[in-house]
């Protein structure tokens, strides 16, 4: 092999029924995709098919040697082409470059079911499984609810506590198509965030997914952990990052002004104020930029 990463798309990704495989295994990528097609198996585990254009999201780790035997008798290789599955090689975006990593690739078309249009199986067993109400994890406008009370949607939204996200920056990545200007994402880049964590009535999803776009391609949902700041542990977390990442851009006065207003009395004041620097920073960089295009 010229690398041990692996690109892991179902049962071995976190908080998944075989993630125990991968307990001790160095995790590079928390948010990666691949292209192709995921497809569920009925048989509780999903199938990837690398034909397609579509991203299928997953996780990239890093394999020992010792552990690749047991990885391909669980996926049922045994170094044939008629094999479950079999090991490929393919391309592996993250949210900072790409990488070449192995993936199992369905071996046997007859996985290939039912196609799952999310494309990422952990979106896919939550929504599955959605129970009366489920945990949220807000880091930008949504953790204002003066906001959701003008939208006439904060009874869906319980407020738990502050929590905090380790591997993962804030930034404004993604431009407003009201007014051109930056809107809030986390990045999986090494950095630290911090955000609100609700309970949410499963009624509120929907105000979710459209107030964040998905059904137009600006934010997808993810399926996170986080650290409470109330020293408890949280697992399987609705969140949305911006799916196509641009550079960063200023937001505007009034989104920064509902962010900083929705984290107060819930984020750490180290937090809050590192982000009121970066905002202002952000801003000025904007107007500096605008004048010299005005001079010009």
């Amino acid at each position: 092999m010229i690398h041990n990463r692996l690109f892991v798309y179902g049962t071995l990704r976190k908080g998944a029924v075989n993630d125990h495989f991968l307990k001790d295994v160095t995790r590079i990528n928390e948010q990666a995709w691949v292209k192709g097609e995921l497809f569920d198996t009925e048989l509780g585990y999903p199938a990837y098919s690398i034909e397609g254009d579509g991203r299928v999201y997953g996780e990239l780790y890093d394999i020992p040697d010792q552990l690749w035997d047991k990885l391909h008798v669980l996926e049922g290789y045994d170094g044939s082409k008629n094999s479950l599955f079999i090991p490929e090689e393919v391309t592996v975006t993250t949210d900072t470059d790409q990488k070449q990593a192995f993936v199992y690739v369905a071996g046997d078309p007859s996985l290939l079911k039912k196609k799952i249009s999310q494309s990422d199986w952990m979106r896919f067993l939550f929504e599955e499984k959605l129970g009366e109400t489920f945990y949220y994890f807000a880091f930008g406008s949504c953790m204002d609810k003066e906001r959701m009370e003008q939208a006439n949607a904060d009874h869906y939204f319980h407020e738990i506590t502050g929590a905090c996200l380790p591997g993962y920056e804030l930034r404004f990545t993604i431009a407003s198509r009201v007014d051109g200007m930056g809107r809030a994402d986390i990045v999986e880049d090494g950095g630290y965030s911090e955000g609100l964590l609700y309970r949410v009535n499963r009624t509120g999803l929907d105000y979710l997914y459209k107030r964040e776009g998905v059904f137009t391609g600006m934010y997808r949902p993810a399926v996170i952990s986080v650290e409470g700041l109330d020293n408890n542990h949280y697992t399987n977390v609705l969140t949305f990052l911006v799916l196509d990442k641009k550079e960063e851009m200023a937001p505007p006065d009034h989104y920064a002004n509902e962010i900083l207003r929705g984290g107060n009395g819930w984020l750490t004041e180290t937090y809050l104020d590192r982000l009121k620097l970066k905002i202002q920073k952000l801003q000025e960089t904007e107007v500096s930029n605008t004048n010299k295009t005005n001079e010009v």
